[in-house]
């Protein structure tokens, strides 16, 4: 379990400072945290996707997934 936890704590650590080496198999831990890896793994997409697009609003890029974003939640105001 030790192993696990440590794997899990350095996939946190990658998806803050590495993304490219982000990576966590789920296969390898054990039956009772894969529904936590799995959990984590869509937490660091939502991360990784929020990075990127404020790094492209804070450089001016509207793409049009980004667009249709802020469109949207500007219309639900």
């Amino acid at each position: 379990m030790e192993a696990a936890t440590e794997n899990l704590f350095n996939y946190l650590h990658d998806v803050i400072f590495d993304q490219s080496k982000a990576v966590l198999n789920i296969e390898t831990l054990p039956d009772g945290i894969t529904d936590l890896g799995s959990g984590l793994q869509y937490f660091a997409e939502c991360v990784m996707e929020t990075k990127e697009l404020a790094q492209s609003l804070s450089k001016g890029i509207l793409n049009g997934r980004l667009r249709r974003a802020i469109i949207i939640n500007l219309l639900n105001l």
